[in-house]
């Protein structure tokens, strides 16, 4: 089986949803309790389907760390190599959900990735470079990406990129052309193709603009641009595709949160482990991801099950 190392945050999720949010008061609503954090998502995805993944993270040296380590593991994810600190808190992101599960704010509290750095990253070398796959966000610092692609670069090893963000994501404009693969929604992709980001701007408009970008340049990664419920832009250089998403009727709905890291998780777990081509590696991307939005937790711990049902 091959060995995918997956590099990047873990923190502990708590959702508050209220029915009719008003600014300014207190709301009635409920609060929910579970595991996030992009690099950990992903890499308990993989292990749920059934990938040899190891983990490579930092948690604080409390309640929260022991937890997510805990119901971590019990999805096959090598957590032996995971830093746990006495100085720093385990990461929390706090989200503020509406009745469809729709983000209103959230605040991230991750001061705790800045232990995430060279030397970390040196003491686990050898996994790196005996990887198949390396994944990693940009929670990182820039310092800790660049060292982790100098790795991959030297050693021929695959990468695969979540920029998590427009302004976490800029980190990634200095190393683009040391990346193989990269998956961002389509506000981050205007940001690293240099384009205005358009927001709310005319769909097939924004397309068209970001194939056309891509296309000006050289050594460019391939491209996984998530659009949300419309579906995913496969951009390459020898295809660009468009692949739609699964039509989610609302009352099946539970929440968007973590769609997009088992989007990659989906993608990268074929690329890996059957060679797909990347339409069929995306539209399986496009069933994970699909199966957690139906969820109300962050990963489905039913994956495995819904996706034998399907």
């Amino acid at each position: 089986m091959e060995n995918i190392v997956v590099i990047g945050g873990s923190n502990v999720d708590l959702k508050a949803y209220s029915e009719n949010y008003l600014p300014h008061t207190s709301n009635p609503g409920h609060i929910e309790e579970s595991l996030g954090g992009v690099g950990r998502n992903i890499a308990e995805n993989l292990g749920i389907l059934d990938n040899k993944v190891t983990l490579l993270t930092s948690v604080g040296n409390d309640h929260f760390g022991k937890k997510l380590l805990e119901e971590t593991s019990r999805s096959q994810v090598n957590l032996d190599h995971v830093k746990i600190t006495d100085k720093e808190k385990t990461g929390l992101y706090l989200a503020h959900l509406d009745k469809d599960g729709e983000l209103i704010a959230a605040i991230s509290g991750m001061e705790i990735m800045n232990s995430i750095d060279e030397s970390y990253i040196k003491a686990n070398k050898d996994l790196i470079k005996n990887a198949s796959l390396v994944i990693f966000d940009t929670n990182l610092n820039s310092e800790v990406i660049e060292y982790i692609l100098e790795i991959t670069k030297k050693n021929k090893i695959i990468t695969f990129a979540e920029p998590v963000s427009i302004d976490k994501g800029k980190k990634l404009l200095q190393q683009i052309e040391s990346i193989d693969y990269l998956s961002p929604n389509l506000d981050e992709a205007e940001m690293l193709l240099g384009l205005e980001v358009k927001g709310e701007n005319d769909f097939s408009l924004r397309l068209k603009r970001v194939k056309e970008k891509y296309n000006h340049y050289k050594n460019i990664p391939v491209m996984f641009v998530s659009c949300g419920e419309k579906g995913v832009l496969i951009l390459s250089k020898k295809k660009s595709d468009f692949v739609e998403a699964e039509k989610i009727p609302k009352k099946d709905l539970k929440e968007t949160t973590g769609a997009g890291d088992a989007l990659l998780a989906g993608i990268a777990s074929k690329l890996v482990r059957e060679n797909s081509e990347l339409k069929k590696a995306v539209e399986y991307g496009i069933k994970i991801a699909s199966l957690t939005v139906k969820s109300k937790f962050t990963v489905n711990p039913d994956l495995k099950e819904r996706l034998k049902g399907d």
